[in-house]
C-alpha cells in the first residue's frame, strides 16, 4: 500500500475509470474511519460519486474478498487535523498505526491510501447526512445505544463524502483556472 496526496489519489482514481462502461469493473474508494477500538467503514458507489456505509462484521471476515468485490483502488483514513487537547493526537497515532499495520502485511500491494479530514465537508453532505439521522433518531423510536450506535456508522460515509465532494470540488476549480489561463 502507497500513500498519494487526496487529489492525486481522485484524479488516478478517474482516470482508472475513464471508458469503463460496466458498474462492476469500475474501481471504487474505502472509506476507513478509526475511532474508539472501532473501525467504520464506508464503499463509494462505482460512480464515485456516493459514499454507502457498510457493515464491520461482514468487512473483518472477507476484507481480501472485499477488495476484489467491490474492485477497490483505494482507501482513505478519517485523520484528525485538528489536534486540540491531546485526544487529537492520540487518535493520529492511533490512525497511522494502524495504517502502518496494513501496510507491512502485503496483502494491499497496489492500492493507494490518503487521509482525510471530517472537519472538510460540503454544506450538502452535512445537511443530508443530518437529516437522515434525524430521522433514524427520532421517527424510529430506537434505543439511544442503538441511535448512537447506527450514528457511528454512519461517519465514515460522511468522510468518504466529504472527499468525494472536495476533490470533484478541486478538479473543476483547476479546469475553470486552467481555462482561464487559455
Amino acid at each position: 500500500m502507497k500513500y498519494a496526496k487526496p487529489l492525486k489519489l481522485y484524479l488516478e482514481l478517474t482516470k482508472k475509470n475513464a471508458g469503463l462502461w460496466k458498474p462492476t469493473e469500475c474501481h471504487r474508494l474505502l472509506c476507513l474511519d478509526i475511532c474508539n477500538r472501532y473501525v467504520h467503514l464506508a464503499v463509494s458507489n462505482p460512480d464515485n460519486t456516493i459514499a454507502i456505509p457498510l457493515r464491520y462484521d461482514f468487512c473483518c471476515a472477507y476484507d481480501n474478498l472485499m477488495i476484489s468485490d467491490y474492485n477497490l483502488a483505494g482507501f482513505i483514513f478519517r485523520y484528525p487535523y485538528k489536534l486540540i487537547e491531546g485526544k487529537g493526537k492520540l487518535l493520529a497515532a492511533e490512525v497511522e498505526n494502524f495504517v502502518c499495520a496494513m501496510c507491512k502485511t502485503g496483502q494491499l500491494r497496489g492500492l493507494k491510501y490518503t487521509y482525510w479530514d471530517d472537519c472538510i465537508n460540503t454544506l450538502d453532505t452535512d445537511l443530508v447526512l443530518n437529516h437522515h439521522l434525524e430521522f433514524i433518531c427520532n421517527h424510529l423510536n430506537l434505543p439511544e445505544d442503538l441511535s448512537q450506535d447506527i450514528m457511528d456508522k454512519f461517519y465514515a460515509s460522511r468522510v468518504l463524502q466529504g472527499y468525494i465532494d472536495g476533490a470533484k470540488m478541486m478538479v473543476e476549480i483547476d479546469r475553470g483556472e486552467d481555462k482561464l489561463d487559455n
